[in-house]
């Protein structure tokens, strides 16, 4: 295991990461070298997996960010603006009229100087990767794939005559597809083949041909360029991919085979359509990868924010059912976990038309401008572009609609490409190799414990140890399954919150802002007063159960393993009765700090509640909040029995694999890689 260079990780800008993944590397190393038995273990193949991907993550030379959204909405236009070229001179050529890319193009900065141009190679489908390819549209037009593509085509021209109007569009591609590589074989190989590409002839290689016909460049996975700007970080990768379609879900495939890989990304929305699901399935499919990071790593694009009519921007009035652009997006944002202000208001047009009238960023835009887009760059009584008041509702959007308004908001948009998102994502990076450095040594300490304790044990023990991990595991599912444990806990809270409310007294409408404001301190202190009790009462019924297993099972004995009684102890004395997990967060106060803390229910949009509403709202709440509280502390204590379930299970595994007389030393290397752990 070769250590990594820290200029080779220079992208990361943290040397202590590489210090303590050089460490941890270190440690294994002579661990597998005097232990040769722990070496043939399963966790150590697997642990050895995760450090290379780890090593990928840490040398790479850009952060991937792609630009995502339904096709004709101004993708390629948005790139061909940021960075400051017309149409001509753009990277990836803009829509006109249909779904124009059809290969993603992943660009990079070059240093401009003199006699340095653009540059374009192409990179084509291996044979596998083709044949996935194939495989994958085949699964979405419902045709039996078979690696013997004539057989496809055949039974793809078959449907296409029984029913020539269903998934119209992938069929042809499909069809594209197979034909290409039947007329140009020599461009598939098993690697992938890469060629030079002429910069001038690069809309022949990026967008669908129209009419549709099979091309060399139907073959394509991806095409890189290499463009002279100075107006994106070098240390990011622009990847503007296919629409995501409904009515072309093949595009769609290709484009979410690459979020995978994608370190970041622009999730791109027409503003005169933000409902689109499509951007909220990848920002699924990205979560997969980046867990909770992912909010810090997604910006979105809303395009055509000079084209909004009064629906769009105010929402209908009566009856309210259908909320302005702004309460989606917000929605959409909050739900999918994406920071609020990591948001980009958009008017391709508008600032189009700015620059042909030579203005500078800061510029305000003149009269006969304003006039051209009157509801989105409608005047105030001090000649200050008016903010939309349902913008003015939403976190994070007021800065952007002001850029918007200001410029058409490409400059501010440049800005955060130039700085913003090679910061972000190197941070939310910093996050995912730190967190997953401790899953890795986590799992090495548990598997050098589990091999220390075995190393002391007679096999009579350690089946006793499988046998109390089934009894463990039982107890955990008895715990979940029982509503005795959850449903008293929350009917005790409930009851008693709710009398604090029905004694709290009537009220006058004039005084709900003040009485809620009490009674919501009040509910809070007096919930998790509650819940500390409850908690005693629901870990001592849990304890009587161990107890009494204890009396029908011996437990398993060796030196430095707990005893599950002795572990329970541990377990309610010093982590559920503070209400703490055991990774030492506080799980109790959040739950019930948000009566004091959510807003109000007669503010910001619940005038309308009556001081004889109030209550049995307010009683509402506090059942929602006692379930909650029920079922967050059955998860703990099922953590807390998983854990000791895991370790006595992991004491009967492998025994053929442990280096005898050699405790010791599996203590020495376990305490090594404790200590690396943040």
């Amino acid at each position: 295991m070769t250590p990594l260079d820290k200029s080779a990780c220079s992208l990361l800008r943290d040397d202590s990461l590489v210090d303590r993944y050089n460490a941890v590397q270190e440690i294994l190393g002579k661990a597998l070298k005097e232990l040769p038995r722990f070496e043939q273990r399963e966790v150590v193949a697997e642990v050895r997996g995760e450090l290379a991907k780890l090593a990928v993550t840490m040398t790479k030379k850009r952060f991937k960010v792609g630009f995502i959204g339904p096709s004709q909405i101004g993708k390629s236009k948005t790139v061909i603006n940021l960075l400051g070229v017309d149409n001509k001179e753009g990277p990836t050529p803009p829509g006109s009229g249909g779904a124009t890319t059809a290969v993603p193009s992943c660009t990079t900065h070059r240093p401009p100087a003199d006699g340095v141009e653009n540059t374009v190679s192409l990179h084509y489908f291996s044979k596998p990767e083709f044949l996935q390819r194939v495989k994958d549209i085949c699964a979405i037009v419902g045709i039996r794939f078979d690696e013997n593509l004539q057989e496809v085509r055949k039974a793809t021209l078959a449907k296409q005559e029984e029913d020539p109007h269903s998934k119209a569009a992938d069929m042809a591609v499909l069809l594209n597809l197979i034909d290409a590589a039947t007329q140009f074989p020599d461009a598939l190989n098993e690697t992938g083949l890469i060629e030079k590409g002429v910069w001038a002839d690069r809309a022949d290689y990026m967008c669908h041909p129209h009419p549709p016909r099979p091309t060399r460049y139907t073959l394509l996975r991806e095409v890189s360029i290499e463009f002279v700007t100075t107006m994106v970080s070098p240390e990011v990768e622009m990847i503007d991919l296919p629409g995501i379609d409904v009515d072309k879900k093949s595009d769609a495939s290709l484009t979410l085979r690459f979020v995978s890989d994608l370190d970041g990304a622009f999730m791109v929305q027409s503003g005169l359509q933000v409902t689109a699901g499509a951007i909220a399935d990848l920002a699924d499919e990205m979560r997969k990868i980046h867990g909770r990071t992912l909010g810090e790593r997604i910006w979105m694009i809303v395009t055509r924010c000079d084209q909004l009519n009064e629906l769009q921007v105010y929402g209908e009035q009566q009856p309210k059912t259908r909320p302005s652009m702004f309460c989606h997006l917000a929605e959409s944002m909050r739900l999918k976990g994406i920071k609020l202000d990591n948001i980009h208001f958009i008017g391709n047009e508008y600032y189009e038309v700015r620059c042909k009238e030579g203005l500078t960023d800061s510029q305000p835009s003149p009269d006969a401008i304003v006039k051209r887009y009157p509801l989105v760059l409608q005047p105030g009584l001090e000649g200050q572009p008016v903010v939309p008041e349902l913008c003015l509702r939403n976190e994070g959007q007021v800065e952007a609609w002001q850029q918007f308004v200001l410029n058409g908001g490409i400059p501010a948009l440049r800005d955060t490409m130039q700085t913003k998102v090679a910061d972000s994502v190197r941070e939310q990076t910093r996050i995912t190799v730190r967190r997953k450095l401790n899953e890795v040594i986590d799992r090495l300490v548990a598997a050098l414990q589990a091999a220390e304790q075995q190393a002391g044990m007679t096999v009579e023990e350690m089946m006793r140890a499988v046998r109390w991990s089934g009894e463990l595991e039982n107890l955990s599912d008895e715990v979940g399954r029982d509503p005795g444990y959850s449903q008293q806990a929350a009917t005790r809270i409930e009851e008693l919150l709710s009398d604090l409310i029905v004694k709290w007294g009537g009220t006058g409408r004039d005084d709900l802002g003040r009485v809620h404001e009490q009674l919501a301190g009040m509910l809070s202190q007096a919930g998790q007063h509650e819940a500390t009790q409850v908690t005693s009462t629901v870990t001592s019924k849990v304890r009587s159960r161990i107890e009494a297993r204890t009396q029908a099972e011996p437990p398993p004995t060796a030196a430095d393993l707990p005893t599950p009684l002795d572990h329970w102890t541990t377990a309610v004395t010093k982590y559920l009765d503070r209400g703490r997990t055991f990774e030492d967060r506080d799980f109790r106060t959040p739950i019930f700090s948000g009566f004091r803390d959510d807003p109000s229910p007669i503010a910001n949009g619940g005038h309308n509640v009556t001081a004889r509403e109030y209550p049995e709202l307010m009683r509402r709440k506090a059942a929602r909040v006692a379930r909650v509280y029920g079922s967050r502390l059955v998860h703990e204590i099922q953590r807390h029995l998983r854990r000791l379930q895991g370790r006595y299970r992991a004491l009967g595994t492998e025994i053929e694999h442990i280096d005898a007389n050699q405790r010791q030393l599996y203590a020495k290397y376990r305490g090594e890689l404790e200590r690396l752990r943040i």
